[in-house]
């Protein structure tokens, strides 16, 4: 009982446009047929110029977002507060301020306007204009703890508040505008990503926004660009952060705060008690056989789960170099697409069994060394009741899709009485199964 994928042997054709159909049987009872076309489409035999130009971007990954990456981006992110001496090239610059420009704003509006200071003039200007202001304020009980020690410093002459960095970006917006102070922190935290993943270090910075009324700061900052209706929301200090590598610190900081809550949603709030996510590969000796090489035992609720088994496997991936045939471009090549091995973990956390039928049982996620297995447990009553509408949304075609465009064979499903399966194969393991068609 169960069912089982069938496919071709001979599924990926280079530059021409048909359609494949994968077999899925359910159960010895129902039979679908999954077609997926070719993206690219051939005239007289040859690529368009519109086709070579989307062929290189891919293969640069141009449009291809690995969002383990980014969620890594993201959690590696901290402020740096100590910068070398050294100007920031244009280019780099550029880039920051262009991932400003398109983040979200209210309503589409686009009105936050972007100070780009690099000026050491402009920039010694605004800190002893903070300094002089600051030490003329008083701190009280009510005083925020960041605008009190700024006071206290710049009472002693000792304050600076953009670190010496060598770029001060402003982002400033329209007075009584809804929206101003989430459009540019939009924009701020939009540049901050940027210039983490370009090696670089940032600094979000208050002290303008805190002068606002300010005459002294508001008459300079309409001298650099600022317009009279607007006012400064947000800012942050950008440049290569003083380090021995000149790196930005990259550690994933635990957070204890910003607590979560979930309402109505089943892939959050089912618990999963654990997943085992395991490395096997061949037993040293004569006997031959294989053995468990490494063994991680994952718990906590489903996203947690899904991020560290992803993790798991990408760390443990090989990735080779290839050269493009149409494009003689270099690019690296994981061993397994991650968009096709997060959507099968992600399909065994959601869809998993949580009765009690298969209560202890976890789901497991093997490495071998030709192919990655994802199994997930499953009631013999579940089993026998298995039809398409369980895979009318799920993300076959999306693993599919992936595992071709890396030329990969195609992905193997599976279901019995126990269990639900996805296979993976490598390089190793297409060679493996091309071979024993042969025979």
């Amino acid at each position: 009982m169960g069912f089982r994928s069938e496919g071709l042997p001979e599924w990926w054709q280079w530059g021409r446009k048909r359609t494949t159909a994968l077999r899925y049987e359910f159960c010895g009872k129902d039979t679908a047929y999954i077609a997926v076309e070719e993206p690219w489409k051939v005239r007289g035999g040859k690529l368009t110029r519109e086709q070579k130009r989307k062929i290189r971007d891919k293969s640069k990954g141009v449009g291809d977002v690995d969002t383990l990456d980014l969620m890594e981006l993201i959690q590696t992110r901290h402020s740096t507060r100590k910068f070398r001496q050294q100007p920031l090239e244009g280019y780099l610059l550029h880039q920051v301020v262009e991932a400003g420009r398109f983040a979200p704003s209210g309503g589409n509006n686009q009105s936050t306007r972007f100070l780009v200071i690099q000026d050491q003039a402009a920039l010694n200007r605004l800190s002893d204009i903070c300094v002089r202001e600051f030490a003329a304020m008083k701190v009280g009980p009510e005083t925020y703890s960041s605008l009190a020690l700024a006071i206290r410093l710049s009472k002693k002459g000792t304050y600076r508040y953009d670190y010496h960095a060598p770029v001060l970006i402003l982002t400033a917006n329209k007075k009584g505008y809804g929206n101003c102070m989430a459009d540019c922190a939009c924009a701020v935290e939009n540049m901050m990503l940027m210039a983490h993943g370009l090696n670089l270090g940032t600094c979000w910075v208050n002290q303008i926004h805190w002068l606002t009324d300010n005459p002294a700061m508001n008459a300079y900052l309409r001298e650099l660009g600022m317009q009279e209706d607007e006012m400064v929301a947000a800012g942050m200090v950008l440049g290569y952060p003083d380090t021995e590598d000149c790196l930005p610190d990259r550690r994933i900081v635990e957070r204890k705060g910003n607590p979560v809550v979930y309402v109505g949603d089943s892939y959050t709030t089912n618990p999963v008690f654990y997943a085992l996510a395991r490395v096997v590969g061949p037993a040293e000796g004569e006997d031959g056989g294989e053995v468990i090489k490494e063994s991680l035992r994952l718990e906590g609720d489903q996203a947690h789960i899904l991020m560290e088994a992803a993790n798991f496997v990408r760390e443990r991936m090989t990735t080779k170099k290839y050269i493009h045939k149409l494009t003689r471009l270099r690019y690296d090549r994981p061993e397994y697409p991650m968009e096709a091995v997060q959507e099968i973990i992600y399909n065994a956390l959601r869809h998993r069994d949580y009765s009690s039928n298969a209560s202890g049982i976890p789901v497991t996620v093997t490495m071998y060394p030709d192919r990655l297995i994802v199994e997930n447990p499953i009631s013999a009553d579940r089993a026998r009741n298995f039809n398409l509408a369980n895979f009318k949304h799920s993300g076959i075609q999306k693993v599919y899709r992936a595992m071709k465009k890396m030329r990969l064979y195609q992905p193997d499903f599976c279901c019995d009485e126990r269990k639900f399966t996805v296979t993976l194969y490598n390089d190793a393991g297409k060679a493996a199964l091309e071979k024993g068609m042969k025979k």
